[in-house]
């Protein structure tokens, strides 16, 4: 249930960061050197440090409720 809650809320952020993150690219793009567009490693990996830091970060907590007993 912890995990559950806490992979939802990475994917709701995921799903909203996304289209803002296409969104200035165009601005990225005029700082940063050899960074296109079209650039889809860097999207990628960025995705999967997130969402592996959001399970991570819910799993700690996660498998310490589960190990009380709950009476």
């Amino acid at each position: 249930m912890i995990l559950r809650s806490a992979m939802l809320q990475a994917l709701l952020g995921l799903a909203i960061g996304v289209p803002v993150a296409l969104f200035g690219v165009r601005f990225v793009e005029s700082q940063l050197y050899e960074i296109t567009s079209a650039d889809g490693n860097v999207m990628a990996n960025a995705l999967v440090m997130l969402v592996t830091a959001a399970f991570i970060a819910a799993f700690v907590p996660a498998r310490r409720a589960a190990s009380i007993d709950p009476l």
